[in-house]
């Protein structure tokens, strides 16, 4: 417990500031440790149960960075990436994770999204931006197998997350 005071809490409550600043991609995970540590403060949580959960949280950091290397995946397209496995991981745990078509289904989309990108001084950017998401991934993940019945609230999720991503980019987007 000491240990974890005194040593691995002030390193980590450093990466996690510097991993904040540099990349939308890791907040989420960013912010669950935040909240872990949060946790701990407040006696909430066991020193051996933050430590574990940290681990975890540190291996996801870990893997994102390994798949945006690996696979050549953009800032963007690791962050669709990562959202549409937590999703699915989340969401519909009686199907296998086929790491192979998250990447098409991220490809799929982010290409559908980019050329939408540089028209940024059009009128319609928002608008198109906004709708070019959501018919990209409803046309998209269909490639993933997931059940009819929760296909509707699977792309729903990484509709919102995905145009909440590009929303905190652009500025100008936000209603």
């Amino acid at each position: 417990k000491k240990e974890i005071d005194e040593k691995l809490l002030p390193k980590t409550i450093k990466l996690l500031a510097v991993l904040k600043n540099k990349s939308k991609m890791y907040e989420e995970i960013v912010e669950n440790i935040r909240k872990k540590i949060e946790k701990y403060n407040k006696r909430k949580y066991e020193a051996y149960q933050l430590l574990i959960e940290i681990l975890e949280d540190y291996k996801k950091l870990n893997e994102l960075s390994e798949i945006r290397k690996n696979k050549g995946l953009s800032e963007d397209e690791t962050y669709i990436y990562s959202v549409t496995k937590s999703t699915i991981e989340e969401m519909v745990k009686e199907i296998k994770i086929d790491e192979d078509k998250i990447y098409e289904v991220t490809k799929a989309i982010y290409n559908e999204i980019s050329p939408i990108l540089n028209k940024r001084e059009s009128n319609e950017f928002c608008k198109e931006l906004k709708s070019k998401i959501r018919l990209s991934v409803i046309r998209s993940i269909g490639k993933l197998g997931i059940p009819t019945e929760k296909y509707r609230e699977v792309a729903n999720r990484i509709i919102e997350k995905v145009t909440d991503y590009y929303i905190d980019i652009y500025k100008e987007c936000r209603d």
